[in-house]
């Protein structure tokens, strides 16, 4: 599934929420920039590609909760587990506009 897709099923229920959306070739994955200010996402490519379901589901109820205490959270696979990461790291990319 593209990045464009999934961002279109993930905001589904929770629009307005996401504001725009980016990745680099060179990145795995794409960051969501969401509506509360300084507050973004990095979902991995595997997790888009391998958990697609599961990690819609996941990435509604967190966006709803709100993200706290860091401007970029981590949604990656750690074993079998989809569990969100603290990142200081992601690097500012082209956004598109959602």
């Amino acid at each position: 599934m593209g990045y464009s897709k999934f961002i279109q099923e993930l905001n589904k229920g929770i629009e307005g929420q996401i504001t725009a959306y980016s990745r680099k070739d060179n990145e795995e994955g794409c960051l969501i920039y969401l509506r509360s200010p300084e507050q973004r996402i990095f979902v991995t490519a595997d997790v888009m590609n391998h958990r697609r379901d599961e990690s819609i589901q996941v990435l509604r109820a967190k966006i709803r909760e709100g993200v706290k205490s860091t401007p970029v959270l981590v949604l990656k696979l750690r074993g079998n587990d989809l569990v969100f990461e603290k990142d200081i790291i992601v690097q500012e990319s082209r956004a598109a506009e959602f």
